[in-house]
């Protein structure tokens, strides 16, 4: 009887795909350690890192010092798995790789994985009530939601009207798995005001 309950469990949570894996399994996979991100704050330096030693990399590799090269391939590839958004697109790409060969077993344990990076993610902390500031024109509210069918689409809804947008109609929405490479000159800060 446990052993169905923990099957079922274990469909649900992967939204109707099939996967053939008892819960006890699926808990030790989704088990393996997460690395360890730099801070938000932290990031910015961290890309930029990655770029100059990208460029090293590039000069030692036309200079054909294979010695350094090796060494500054993998002080990128230390670089980057500290980076969570790096960290994001490879699982994405294994993720669609994995259901591309119905290797769901696969599948279930990267979209796992991909669950617990997105924690670290700002794109995925965005839902809530915003305000923004128009100078010549009043202050806008609009509700950030993620979609209920497709967790990687956010959806701003209107909350005070306008001659624009009325209230209660969806201002933009953006899907958050078409996101740039993340470079020092791509960051965007986002501040949050408390209400008055």
């Amino acid at each position: 009887m446990r052993q169905s309950w923990e099957l079922a469990v274990c469909l649900l949570l992967h939204a109707g795909v099939a996967i053939n894996q008892p819960a006890q399994k699926l808990r030790q996979t989704s088990a393996r350690p997460v690395p360890t991100f730099a801070r938000e704050a932290d990031l910015p330096t961290l890309r930029e890192q990655v770029v100059e030693v990208e460029r090293e990399l590039a000069s030692a590799v036309g200079r054909e010092d294979y010695s350094a090269a090796c060494t500054l391939r993998d002080r990128v590839t230390e670089l980057r798995t500290r980076d969570p958004q790096h960290r994001f697109t490879q699982l994405c790409a294994a993720l669609r790789q994995a259901v591309a060969v119905e290797d769901y077993s696969k599948a279930a344990e990267l979209h796992t994985e991909m669950l617990s990076v997105k924690h670290h993610l700002p794109q995925f902390q965005l839902a809530g009530l915003w305000r923004g500031l128009y100078p010549h024109h009043s202050d806008e509210m609009i509700r950030l939601r993620y979609s209920r069918d497709d967790p990687n689409r956010l959806i701003a809804t209107k909350v005070t009207g306008d001659d624009h947008v009325p209230r209660g109609e969806v201002k933009f929405t953006a899907d958050l798995l078409d996101v740039l490479p993340s470079s020092p000159e791509r960051t965007v800060r986002i501040r949050s005001f408390p209400f008055k």
